[in-house]
């Protein structure tokens, strides 16, 4: 008899392919995403810290250039922070568009497995079927042997 071979092999494969591809999208994407929220909780600090220390200067005798400075690097920091969430909510975005391709491609590969081994336990089933019959077929060919040769008499 022949050995196992499942025809939908090529498919489970390349979605076994996909599924780790997907994973490694997604592990790469939570990277980012903590590198960005890094980032913005640093921003977020320094905008906090300069704001203090304008505070400080404010109750001190301060030049107005050094305030206008002061704001126009507030702008500056503001309009980072915006980007900067920005980007974080396109990664939660790509993220969950990913997650939920992983989760069709998992479906689909967790599908081709059922079928994968419901064909094996009909081999296998096909298989014992087919060695039984052949040790029935031995054991009535040796007793017809047996017979031929005078070792059983037939009555």
């Amino acid at each position: 008899m022949k050995k196992f071979s499942f025809s939908l092999q090529f498919l489970l494969d390349k979605k076994e392919k996909e599924e780790d591809l997907l994973k490694r999208k997604i592990a790469e994407l939570i990277k980012r995403e903590e590198k960005e929220k890094r980032e913005l909780e640093e921003m977020e600090q320094k905008m906090a810290f300069c704001q203090k220390k304008l505070q400080e200067k404010m109750c001190q005798r301060v030049k107005i250039p050094l305030v206008i400075l002061y704001y126009s690097y507030f702008e500056k920091l503001k309009d980072q922070i915006e980007r900067k969430r920005e980007a974080i909510q396109g990664i939660l975005r790509e993220r969950k568009e990913i997650d939920k391709a992983l989760m069709q491609v998992s479906r689909e590969k967790k599908l081709l497995e059922k079928m994968k081994d419901k064909k094996w336990k009909e081999f296998v089933k096909l298989r014992n079927k087919l060695e039984q019959k052949l040790i029935d077929e031995s054991a009535v060919a040796r007793f017809y042997q047996k017979i031929k040769n005078g070792l059983f008499q037939v009555i």
